[in-house]
């Protein structure tokens, strides 16, 4: 038995066996992505990985602090600068009660006691990481002479009404401190090369440290719906002439955008993509079911194909969300040329069973090696470098494979065996074969064995017969359509390598992320107020060990400097 027997009898003599088995693979899929499906939101993964620098971006995205720190900004008219001066410091306090945030920078941190606390925190390991000769200086301090000899200089100049051996003696007490910062302040200009005030006061920047547990895209989504209730209420108190705006970006609120827009992209694009191509199926062949189970087979294909990349890649970036609309576009045309020979056969005069074995057997190798073509063509994408290109691929492949068979099997599930539908009508540009093909059944009256249908008289087909004339034309005058087309060729290259209009290429990684990310808008507003802050160079030091971390970051410094 050939195999289009074999699914044709399938299809049309087990259909409760088919229905369970699709019922089954449904089930699966679907338990499989409620369970384990993840998105990817790191717009870095659209970049190819080989590159250090792309490799040094992730690395200081994930590896550093800076992953929970959200930065929020204040922004107010020009003539209310003295209102938000005043305004800062309530926001700032309102910040710090949040149980959300574990810390706050605001200014200098010595103008707060949690900085002068954190910098006595950190003192102890900024001292143990000098270099040998200033550290035996700083050490050297607790010798009991120059302790006597600093604490009779203070009380001198306690005595002669300063007010600085106070603060001195509150926040160093042995003196130890002030040395060990010391390396630290001079590469840290916090007032000077990363303003927290924009240069027209225009502008007041936060810096939030979160509480977070991790920096899974769920996790950034609990964070920014409680980050978004304080906005609503953190501008309370504010009498400016116009509404005070509170900006908010970082990773997680990008995060948070990026993997909720991603939601929405899969499912606008699936039934976008469904809905637009189920309408030109419709005008094409003006039947429902067979509408019905085209859109069913191809939602079918994506389901399997999300489930197989989730499988493989553990988790799904930004950009493979968009083989939805890729594969239903590629998918279709497999559900119209087999629809197209199946009705081409019953109006032919075969059976029912018979007319889907003629359609399997006709174009199931087309469809399985256009199927197989295609998705090797796309399955190159892997070899871009880029993760999330190489996802994309690897999901239209299985995809677009998955589909092919389907519309060979699934699809005539959804076409009914009554004599009564078979007008005998070969929708619009569907003879796919020629004259020869054709079984000269209902010429010569015969009908095969068991068969009921009824012969009717093939209705004219007005762009069958526009598409006939035009091969007719092209074939006996080739001339005239050749020139015409290298004319064109040659226009459309003349313009394409031409200065003008001229072809500029998007370099930057902000193209890739969606538009309407209020993170982005805001990172935005801030880097045009404050460019100095937000665009600085980056160097990363990796090593096995801390003294070779100490090593390679000295020579580093000596030469930079």
């Amino acid at each position: 038995m050939q195999i289009s027997d074999f699914i044709a009898r399938t299809v049309t003599q087990r259909r409760a066996l088919v229905w369970c088995g699709v019922a089954a693979l449904t089930i699966v899929c679907i338990a499989i992505l409620a369970t384990s499906l993840r998105l990817d939101s790191e717009i870095f993964n659209v970049l190819p990985g080989r590159f250090l620098s792309v490799q040094g971006l992730k690395m200081y995205d994930h590896d550093f602090e800076q992953t929970r720190e959200l930065t929020f900004a204040l922004v107010s008219d020009p003539q209310d600068v003295d209102k938000l001066e005043e305004f800062a410091p309530v926001f700032a306090e309102r910040l710090r009660v949040q149980t959300w945030c574990a810390r706050v920078l605001a200014g200098s941190p010595m103008t707060t006691a949690d900085g002068i606390r954190d910098l006595q925190s950190i003192a102890v390991p900024l001292l143990l990481n000098l270099e040998p000769s200033a550290f035996d200086e700083a050490i050297s301090i607790l010798q009991p002479e120059k302790i006597r000899e600093r604490l009779h200089r203070l009380r001198q100049q306690i005595e002669a009404g300063s007010p600085r051996p106070q603060f001195e003696l509150s926040f160093d007490p042995l003196g130890l401190i002030a040395p060990a910062l010391k390396p630290f302040a001079q590469s840290t200009a916090i007032e000077q090369e990363q303003p927290l005030t924009s240069s027209d006061r225009t502008m007041r920047i936060f810096l939030v440290v979160t509480n977070q547990k991790s920096i899974s895209a769920f996790e950034c989504q609990r964070l920014m719906r409680r980050v978004n209730e304080f906005r609503q209420t953190a501008a309370d108190g504010w009498d400016g002439s116009r509404p005070l705006q509170i900006l908010v970006t970082g990773r997680s609120a990008f995060v948070s955008e990026i993997s909720l827009s991603m939601r929405y992209d899969v499912v606008a694009t699936l039934l976008g993509s469904v809905v637009l191509v189920s309408i030109i199926f419709f005008v094409g062949f003006r039947r429902w079911l067979p509408l019905a189970g085209m859109a069913f087979s191809l939602l079918l294909s994506c389901l399997v194909a999300l489930t197989a990349g989730q499988l493989l890649f553990g988790r799904l970036s930004m950009i493979s969300v968009g083989f939805c609309a890729i594969l239903v576009g590629l998918g279709v045309d497999f559900a119209i040329l087999t629809i197209g020979r199946y009705h081409q056969a019953r109006a032919d005069g075969e059976p029912h069973q018979q007319a889907i074995a003629t359609s399997v057997a006709k174009l199931g190798r087309a469809v399985f090696f256009g199927a197989l073509t295609t998705a090797v063509g796309f399955l190159a994408l892997v070899l871009s470098g880029a993760m999330s290109f190489a996802e994309l691929g690897v999901l239209i492949a299985i995809g677009i494979f998955v589909a092919g068979l389907l519309m060979c099997s699934i699809l005539f599930l959804f076409v009914r065996d009554d004599a009564r539908r078979s007008t005998g009508v070969s929708p619009a540009g569907t003879d796919f074969t020629d004259s020869s093909d054709r079984e000269p059944l209902a010429s010569a009256g015969k009908m095969p064995a068991g068969s009921t249908d009824k012969i009717t008289v093939l209705r004219r087909d007005w762009l069958f017969d526009l598409v006939a004339k035009y091969v007719r034309a092209i074939v006996r005058r080739p001339t005239p359509v050749l020139i015409l087309s290298c004319g064109v060729l040659l226009l459309l290259t003349a313009i394409g390598f031409s200065p003008v209009p001229p072809l500029e290429f998007e370099a930057s990684t902000r193209s890739l992320q969606p538009k309407n990310i209020r993170a982005g808008h805001a990172l935005e507003t801030i880097m045009k107020k404050m460019p100095v802050r937000w665009e600085p160079v980056l160097a990363i030091v990796r090593a096995t060990n801390s003294q070779e971390l100490h090593d390679s970051w000295q020579k580093i410094s000596t030469h930079w400097s």
